[in-house]
């Protein structure tokens, strides 16, 4: 049954798929190599095949690959980061593709009670309300602080609906989005410590190798699970 799913991807998906590894791999040597010129050519390149494979395995679930389209769109918005301009509306890009992946979530689960949709909501909400107080404290600029906790809000709660869909019985192939996810936020953290506590050594090659894990193995889960 398992092996059925990979058979019933198309093999222009699979040949996509081996270029977004092996620009992948490409660019995490030229970021250890801190190359910049490089560096800022091939980023965008990785989700571009990536999105593109999903699209020919998955075309009618389109908030997977419009997920990762924004990510794509974060990628060339965040080259810019230490712009406040490109800061912010490269996180707004990955805050909305986190958004399309919950969304796919909750359609996974279907059927679910009305109280399901309740509870994200106000889960959402506390973080909300009660990390701003903490965030604020580290983040003198208040917009800035909202932003951020609203960012931590949306990734939190992409990963615990990875959770939470594999304990509903789709943990064959979710759980990629789980671990994905934990890849996910490992690199978040980093890429926030680089900015705002300590630049770090090799920031970029430990920030971009644990984020093209995850969007692989959360592009991986959610495929794999809407074949079957």
């Amino acid at each position: 049954m398992i092996f059925s799913h990979w058979s019933s991807i198309p093999l222009v998906s699979y040949i996509l798929f081996g270029i977004f590894v092996a620009v992948s791999l490409t660019h995490i040597v030229i970021c250890f190599l801190e190359k910049e010129k490089a560096r800022m050519i091939t980023k965008p390149m990785c989700l571009a095949f990536l999105s593109a494979a999903v699209i020919f395995a998955i075309p009618t679930h389109p908030l997977v690959y419009i997920g990762l389209l924004l990510s794509m769109l974060g990628d060339i918005l965040l080259l810019r980061q230490h712009k406040v301009f490109f800061l912010v509306t490269g996180t707004f890009s990955f805050f909305f593709a986190h958004a399309c992946f919950i969304a796919e979530y909750l359609i996974i689960c279907q059927p679910m009670p009305y109280y399901g949709y309740i509870a994200t909501a106000v889960a959402y909400i506390l973080i909300v309300l009660f990390g701003f107080r903490f965030l604020r404290k580290a983040i003198k600029t208040p917009a800035l602080a909202m932003g951020g906790i609203n960012y931590f809000a949306i990734i939190f709660m992409d990963f615990a609906w990875s959770i939470i869909a594999c304990i509903l019985g789709h943990v064959d192939f979710l759980i990629l989005n789980a671990l994905g996810m934990t890849s996910f936020v490992f690199s978040d953290a980093f890429l926030v410590r680089n900015l705002f506590v300590k630049r770090q050594k090799k920031s970029h090659f430990v920030i971009m190798t644990s984020y093209l894990l995850a969007e692989a193995l959360v592009a991986a889960g959610f495929t794999l699970t809407l074949l079957a």
